[in-house]
């Protein structure tokens, strides 16, 4: 059983949605992937998907040039027609502005006095800004005694405390003219990098390092003296060796100090010793000998006697040192 309304029915047209129409004016970046515009093209520079919200003109990524294939038929023609497009397509970044030009050549110039100014700076080229890490570090300085380490190991456990309690304490600044309240933040920063207790025992020991050093090196040349017995070879006896005059050859090879030095350093250091110093040497009773100049060897060093005598109260002196080292 039906009944009938009065009602007549009416047609509603659904309208589509035009993407085109919803185009926004000018040229935005359109991440659409020429899905919901039209396609201009693929940019040739870094393959960028071009739709037609993104137009023709620079591209948004790598700045190329990108336009429809029309356009580009106009550039090629290379006419009156062809700068009037490029420079409508290319924009403000097509013509040369020199005000452009002189704000860029200005930046260039701030930035190049800045670099150079640094650079000058030796101070600020050798500090090092970011010294958190290497403080936590501090205590395993080998220059430093036990005292100095157990003071740096102190004062930043204190500095951390401060650091903690600074952080949980808040401070309002009450303006009773105004009747307002603001918390008041407190410039001051603390670190173990500033820290003058740190900075005073860091300084003690850079000024203990060269003396540690100096001893050390004193030590190592001690032990290697100690050690150091010289030993008579006698295929060296000038009794058995052959009188070959210096030949005119070896005197032109030697052309320059360099290779001067370099010849003496092969053939060895010659040290003549009155006697009996030089037999002290050879037998090992003598192993240091004053010398009032400072004098870097490299090479073998061969000791020989002269034909003069020290004095006899030298030679008591000696054998008494001996004696006693004995």
């Amino acid at each position: 059983m039906s009944h009938k309304t009065g009602k007549t029915a009416k047609k509603v047209e659904v309208q589509k949605y035009d993407i085109e129409s919803d185009l926004k004016p000018g040229r935005h970046p359109c991440e659409c992937q020429a899905r919901l515009h039209k396609l201009i093209i693929n940019c040739m520079g870094c393959g960028r998907i071009v739709c037609e919200q993104e137009g023709s003109g620079p591209c948004f990524f790598c700045a190329q040039l990108v336009c429809t294939k029309e356009e580009q038929e106009i550039l090629d023609r290379k006419s009156n027609k062809s700068e009037q497009l490029m420079r409508k397509l290319m924009g403000e970044t097509s013509g040369l502005s020199l005000s452009a030009v002189s704000k860029s050549m200005q930046q260039a110039i701030d930035y190049r006095n800045k670099l150079l100014a640094a650079d000058a700076d030796t101070e600020r080229v050798t500090r090092v800004s970011d010294l958190e890490s290497d403080y936590y570090n501090l205590e395993n300085n080998p220059y430093l005694t036990a005292d100095e380490r157990e003071t740096i190991i102190a004062r930043k456990e204190e500095l951390r405390q401060m650091k903690m309690k600074r952080e949980k304490t808040l401070v309002i600044d009450l303006d009773l003219t105004t009747g307002t309240a603001k918390e008041s933040k407190r410039d001051e920063n603390i670190e173990s990098t500033n820290d003058p207790v740190i900075q005073a025992v860091l300084q003690k020991s850079r000024f203990r390092k060269p003396q540690v050093s100096a001893q050390n090196l004193l030590e190592e040349q001690r032990k290697a003296i100690n050690e150091f017995v010289p030993k008579y070879d006698a295929s060296y006896s000038s009794a058995k060796l052959p009188n070959i005059p210096f030949s005119f050859n070896e005197d032109l090879s030697i052309q320059d100090e360099e290779s001067l030095f370099a010849e003496v350093e092969r053939k060895g250091y010659c040290i003549a010793l009155d006697q009996p110093l030089a037999s002290f040497f050879i037998y090992g009773l003598r192993k240091h000998l004053p010398w009032p100049e400072d004098i870097r060897i490299k090479g073998p060093v061969l000791l020989a006697a002269t034909a003069t005598s020290i004095a006899k109260s030298k030679i008591g002196k000696e054998e008494n040192l001996l004696k006693k080292n004995l």
